[in-house]
């Protein structure tokens, strides 16, 4: 999985729905494997086998819930990501997509600071970690560093 101790990491997305409205978003070429679904076994094979070809041998994936709705159709593709039979292939870390989960400080110095302690951010972070803990972080393949 590591190539002489170096690790290559790339941010990976599981948002293409079921509908494949994303592709309508601007998107100025289409992909090789076509307008793809993120719940497609066969593309996130097809990721994983092009990604560790050419050397990468980490997925960056952004996460931003669990609850319902698109959420929680993301938070499946990463639960099906990691059953897939050559997921094991690759490591996999969380990018944890604070911007819509929790309340800035309204710094206008720095619009996207965070305020780790205010309670209504607590409310959301520690669930979310233990969320993240129970479904993921206990993955073979799960990135972590010094175990």
């Amino acid at each position: 999985m590591y190539e002489k101790g170096i690790i290559v990491g790339t941010p990976y997305y599981l948002w293409y729905r079921k509908d494949l409205s994303n592709w309508n978003d601007g998107h100025k070429y289409t992909p090789l494997l076509g307008t793809y679904r993120s719940d497609d076994p066969v593309v996130m094979s097809k990721h994983i086998d092009w990604a560790t070809g050419y050397g990468i041998n980490l997925f960056m994936i952004s996460w931003s819930g669990y609850e319902s709705g698109d959420l929680k159709f993301f938070d499946n593709n990463l639960k099906l990501l990691l059953q897939n039979p050559i997921s094991n292939n690759i490591m996999m870390a969380i990018i944890y997509e604070s911007p819509d989960r929790l309340r800035t400080t309204n710094n206008p110095e720095a619009p996207w600071e965070k305020n780790l302690s205010e309670p209504s951010n607590l409310k959301i972070l520690l669930p979310d970690f233990e969320y993240l803990s129970k479904n993921y972080f206990q993955k073979r393949n799960y990135f972590k560093i010094g175990n």
